[in-house]
């Protein structure tokens, strides 16, 4: 953010590569770098050069301050490079920040930077759909209820399922005897017989 906003200040026209005015700037940790520079431009592509050095990139200081050795000046953000700095040194001087400046930076970075999008839930499957055969079912039981039918008429289980799928007609279930009813009467058909008997 230091480096951008002293970029931003300085025009992209002034890098410290070009220019008749050459300024020795001396780091904070002791090494030095060397800009060339046109008259007029401003102060800010001095810290420019500063922050993109070896230096600035790996403290990235929160604001830096120049100073001219000879003569002993402090150089302000709005003034321009003159003549009279050609060879010249400029001591870099690292700002710290104090609470106030660091919670107010934070608080406006904070404004800055969107919250982060939610992680979108993908919808549920949908449910299957369950199909029925309804005829298939209904085959089944047809041939269920004529295979019983065929057990009750004393046949095995087997031939009895085997004669339902072919289709055969099962016959009706032997009739059971009515207790105490007389010989040859029976539950599901009475005779004329057994009625003139009971008669």
């Amino acid at each position: 953010a230091t480096l951008a906003r002293a970029e931003a200040a300085a025009g992209s026209e002034h890098r410290g590569s070009e220019g008749p005015i050459q300024v020795e700037i001396k780091l904070p940790d002791g090494s030095r770098v060397q800009g060339c520079f046109t008259a007029g431009a401003p102060v800010a592509a001095l810290a420019a050069v500063a922050l993109r050095s070896a230096w600035g990139e790996a403290n990235r200081p929160w604001g830096v301050r120049l100073r001219e050795r000879h003569p002993p000046r402090v150089l302000q953000e709005g003034q321009a490079i003159s003549q009279d700095m050609h060879r010249s040194v400029v001591i870099v001087l690292e700002e710290v920040p104090d609470e106030s400046a660091l919670e107010a930076e934070t608080q406006a970075s904070a404004t800055l930077t969107p919250p982060p999008a939610s992680a979108e839930v993908p919808p549920p499957p949908p449910m299957p759909v369950l199909e029925r055969n309804v005829s298939e079912l209904q085959r089944r039981t047809l041939e269920a209820f004529e295979a019983h039918a065929f057990e009750l008429a004393g046949m095995e289980s087997q031939e009895a399922m085997e004669r339902a799928r072919r289709g055969g007609g099962a016959p009706p279930p032997p009739p059971r005897r009515l207790r105490g009813s007389p010989s040859g009467c029976f539950s599901w058909s009475m005779s004329s017989s057994c009625r003139a008997s009971r008669l």
